[in-house]
């Protein structure tokens, strides 16, 4: 058996100018072959594609995201205060808050995670999209396609937190509304703990990238059926505000992110 890159040695028969022997009576006697040895090259191997072999911008990919995390952690100092009030504000609509909320300051935490949330889920696109459809994507560095990715996931952000002042501008008061959108906040920073194992382990292990993207896609949803919950309970209060919220749950839950999947795809194809 023939390895691959090794260089194969065939014994077959070599035509020699010998071979056949004209005799005086015109007959032809056939003469016993030579052997020899026949130099085979081996097949060409298949080349990696250059955004695979991108060591060095994933690589400062994943110290940026350890630099973060770090800063996170040291921000975050063992204090379960913050954990705990960020899960109670996608949960509590209550407007008047008690005397000791504010001892906890959260927003330069959720800042951060949110940060961090936007590298995850780029990542993790950018990943699935790599393995589902290698061929279609015209990036020749995977560090430029998770970047492109991030991208997506700020712009994603930015627009549904502008999406959600302006729902609550209209539809309620300043105080509900701000309750609404701290609440977005907080659900993005309350994923980010799980989405970045998963990035992690899809950029690491590229073909793992279908299973951490059902996870984190399983992590996203119920985090975000908690807080679609808490917007119903802000805003709806009769039973003929279901067709509103069917309405609100089609144009700020679900086009966004189909309209951000479609316009990555497009705009990844372009450039």
């Amino acid at each position: 058996m023939v390895q691959e890159g090794e260089v194969a040695l065939t014994l077959a028969p070599t035509p020699h100018e010998d071979s056949y022997s004209v005799s005086d009576s015109d007959s032809v006697t056939a003469a016993e072959p030579v052997y020899g040895i026949i130099l085979t090259p081996p097949p060409p191997s298949e080349v990696t594609p250059l955004r695979q072999q991108d060591s060095l911008g994933v690589s400062f990919i994943l110290s940026g995201m350890f630099l973060l995390f770090l800063t996170i952690a040291l921000r975050f100092h063992n204090n379960i205060k913050y954990a705990v009030k960020m899960f109670r504000n996608i949960v509590e609509t209550r407007t008047r808050q008690n005397i000791f909320d504010d001892t906890v300051r959260e927003t330069s935490l959720i800042v951060l995670l949110n940060i961090l949330w936007c590298v995850c889920v780029g990542i993790i696109g950018y990943s699935i999209y790599q393995f589902q459809f290698p061929s279609e994507m015209t990036f020749h560095h995977r560090s430029i396609g998770m970047l492109w990715g991030m991208a997506v996931a700020v712009v994603y952000s930015l627009f549904m937190w502008w999406a959600y002042s302006g729902v609550g501008w209209v539809f309620s008061d300043k105080s509900h509304s701000e309750l609404w959108v701290k609440g977005f906040a907080s659900s993005q920073a309350l994923m980010t703990p799980a989405l970045f194992i998963t990035s992690l382990l899809s950029i690491c292990r590229p073909e793992t990238a279908i299973g951490a993207g059902v996870a984190s896609a399983i992590v996203f949803i119920l985090v975000k059926l908690v807080f679609i919950w808490k917007g119903y309970r802000i805003f709806f209060s009769q039973f003929s505000s279901w067709v509103l919220f069917l309405c609100y749950l089609c144009s700020l839950e679900i086009v966004p992110l189909i309209l951000c999947y479609r316009c990555a795809l497009f705009l990844g194809k372009e450039f």
